[in-house]
């Protein structure tokens, strides 16, 4: 498993990348259906790859998972 520390966008953020990506797709035209699209729900910002893990060595998800409720300003 591939495991990094990223940030997400929040829901605005991923609407507004979702417009853009359609936008982009149409742009392109006819080679749009062959390139490989990221749908926008999955887009982040790696700030950090890790590396392959087990899935053994893995913390538990709820004590390592963090969203902007948790992030002080």
């Amino acid at each position: 498993m591939r495991l990094f520390v990223a940030l997400k966008p929040d829901r605005t953020a991923e609407a507004k990348l979702a417009q853009r990506i359609l936008q982009v797709q149409d742009a392109v035209g006819d080679l749009a259906p062959r390139l490989r699209w990221t749908p926008a729900a999955n887009i982040h910002a790696t700030l950090h790859f890790l590396g392959e893990v087990t899935p053994a060595r893995l913390p538990d998800r709820k004590s390592t998972r963090l969203n902007s409720s948790h992030v002080s300003e």
